[in-house]
């Protein structure tokens, strides 16, 4: 038995609800005399749920006489059927609240029951929740003819848990709920000898790479991201395989991704990096390590940076680099180490403001029941949108075999301009906001620019000034919406633009994972003004599709001015992440003065600026096991 199935019996209908299945029960009484709907089930029996018309008046919702919800539920189990009845009773005569449920006897019940029932529809996206509608028409009394006259209507909603046919043992722990770390290492490599480094995956990166479900069953004993701790035993390692290191190792079937195939530096034009054309060529400014073809990156997290160490001297044993860096199986192209900021700041990205907030929510992995997710009012996606070959994974039908339970990486290098964004926020605050202490006001134009203060609190819910209760309150910092002006929030807030909400419906389907970890030194003497040493944040992102997901959200979003669409003043660039290859004359936005929303605010420069990256397939344990391992 897949769905609920119903039988009419002697003035009552009889239910029966599979294991992982709920169900919700309300009314609308048609008449203004008293009317009863009782419900009970087999796990309920020491209960039943009455529904009464306790207002005397027609065409109104009855009421839980228990709770005073609109509503009875039943909720789901895993382990048994349930069985349900629903009885209908009425009396044409007017009892007090306290009196309804005495209207539960045999000489009261209702004449005639009539069902309809509605599945959901054929052509809905797999990924929607199965559900079974039944509608029942309650005639009282046998002197009822029409349709339009029945005593009451009923609505009895099944719904199908959601359940997860994945395997999380298969799935490498980064993507999905994420490495715990205190600090990264990013090991980009060239593979130089394939028999080498294959018989190497196999050996020594199989039984070595962290799986989602090992993070998840460790949860309590690894400590979560953060500040180092040393003396942690944990070490978390991850593989992925960028377009050229797939080719190298002879998987060379379409991913069914336009931009890996082409390669981020190929890219870097379409996401608005900083670079130049010659001869029909653009070349990024980036660092030069990533001007070459990496064919990989092994990931690397710990707590305590001698474990971190002592890990990657053994990666290079096992792929043969301990006797000399130009031996072996590969070439390390660049060693990139990030880590969280010391105290107070760890929480904090190099501006100064909260991260990691906001990132698309799985239920039945990043959360469940027992686990509630962290911040409520986070997206809830389907899997298939971050991991490949399930539900929500709109190519999976188009990609090879061992595409499944894989993912694609985003890699960026941003490089953060703090003493040049600081001075902007201390000479532009105070001008659009004169009545506020210079301090504050520069606080404000930067909480503006970001859509959140720096402890993390919305600007949507607390405008003026931050509030230190709401960023401690996990159930009010990502639990909120925009309004359809700038008066709470300018249009092109970098969290606006990132997740615009109810800006855009829909907007779910183009959201990835983020992962991300700061890198480089806190500000040093002499940074007041200008930036003299490399810092900023290593983006990360895991999603199905580079093309609905992270470039779709960088080209439309962060570099295009007139997103969100629709409203009545063009929002402009995302002022953090938003870029048109270097044109700084052209970034400007609108509404960073509330009083003034048509007000434009130029930005005189990038106050992040990419250096580099690549787009990485993280592939399942089974596919480093079976294809790509030997």
């Amino acid at each position: 038995m897949s769905q609920p199935t119903h039988t009419v019996g002697n003035h009552e209908l009889q239910f029966e609800m599979p294991p992982g299945w709920s169900v919700a029960v309300n009314a609308i009484s048609r008449r203004d005399y008293s009317q009863l709907i009782a419900v009970s089930s087999n796990r309920t029996s020491h209960m039943k749920m009455l529904l009464g018309n306790k207002t005397g008046k027609s065409d109104e919702e009855m009421e839980n006489l228990q709770s005073r919800d609109s509503f009875v539920a039943i909720p789901a189990t895993d382990t048994e059927a349930t069985k349900i009845v629903l009885k209908c009773y009425y009396s044409q005569g007017r009892l007090t609240t306290n009196a309804l449920s005495s209207l539960e006897n045999s000489g009261n019940a209702s004449h005639a029951l009539h069902v309809t029932k509605f599945n959901k529809p054929q052509g809905t996206p797999s990924h929607y929740l199965d559900y079974t509608t039944f509608i029942i028409y309650v005639q009282a009394g046998p002197d009822v003819g029409s349709l339009r006259s029945y005593d009451a209507v009923i609505t009895m909603t099944f719904t199908q848990k959601m359940t997860l046919n994945v395997d999380l043992n298969n799935v490498q722990g980064d993507i999905v709920p994420g490495l715990p770390k205190a600090i990264e290492y990013f090991y980009f490599f060239q593979v130089v000898d394939v028999n080498y480094f294959r018989r190497a995956i196999k050996s020594f990166v199989v039984p070595n790479t962290t799986t989602a479900q090992y993070i998840l069953n460790n949860r309590t004993q690894i400590p979560p991201p953060g500040g180092l701790k040393p003396g942690t035993q944990f070490v978390g390692m991850n593989i992925g395989f960028s377009v050229f290191g797939l080719i190298k190792l002879g998987l060379v079937e379409s991913l069914q991704d336009e931009a890996f195939h082409k390669g981020q530096r190929r890219d870097a034009k379409d996401l608005g990096d900083t670079g130049r054309e010659q001869s029909g060529t653009f070349n990024p400014a980036w660092d030069r390590e990533f001007l070459t073809d990496i064919d990989g990156v092994f990931q690397v997290t710990a707590h305590d940076e001698d474990k971190a160490r002592a890990f990657l001297q053994e990666i290079d044993r096992a792929f043969g680099r301990i006797r000399s860096a130009r031996s072996g199986s590969i070439h390390q192209v660049l060693l990139q180490r990030a880590a969280f900021r010391p105290p107070p700041e760890t929480p904090n990205e190099h501006f100064g403001f909260r991260d990691g907030i906001s990132k698309p929510e799985i239920k039945g992995v990043t959360f469940d029941d027992q686990n509630p997710m962290r911040f409520p009012g986070s997206p809830v996606v389907p899997l298939g949108l971050i991991v490949m070959g399930h539900d929500g994974d709109v190519d999976k039908a188009n990609r090879p075999p061992w595409a499944k339970d894989g993912s694609f990486l985003v890699f960026r290098k941003l490089k953060s301009l703090v003493p040049e964004f600081n001075m902007f926020l201390r000479t532009e605050g105070p001008r659009l906001f004169p009545d506020m202490h210079p301090s504050k006001a520069a606080d404000r134009l930067g909480a503006r620019l970001f859509g959140r203060w720096k402890s993390g609190t919305p600007i949507v819910l607390s405008p003026h000034e931050d509030n230190p209760e709401i960023a401690k309150n996990n159930k009010l910092l990502n639990d909120f919406k925009y309004s359809n002006d700038q008066t709470s929030c300018p249009f092109s807030a970098h969290t606006r633009k990132a997740y615009p909400r109810n800006d855009m419906p829909g907007s779910n389907a183009h959201l990835f994972r983020r992962q991300g970890i700061p890198y480089g030194p806190e500000l040093g003497p002499g940074e007041e003004h200008v930036t003299l040493q490399d810092r900023g944040l290593i983006f990360l992102a895991y999603q199905s599709s580079l093309v609905r997901g992270f470039k779709f959200i960088q080209q439309n979003s962060y570099n295009n001015p007139n997103f969100p669409a629709g409203k009545a003043n063009a929002p402009g660039y995302d002022p953090i992440l938003g870029s048109n290859n270097n044109n700084t004359g052209s970034r400007s936005i609108s509404g960073a003065d509330p009083s003034s929303p048509m007000q434009q605010l130029a930005f005189p420069t990038q106050f992040v600026e990419s250096k580099g990256g690549e787009y990485f397939f993280v592939p399942s344990i089974s596919t480093l096991r079976d294809r790509i391992g030997m």
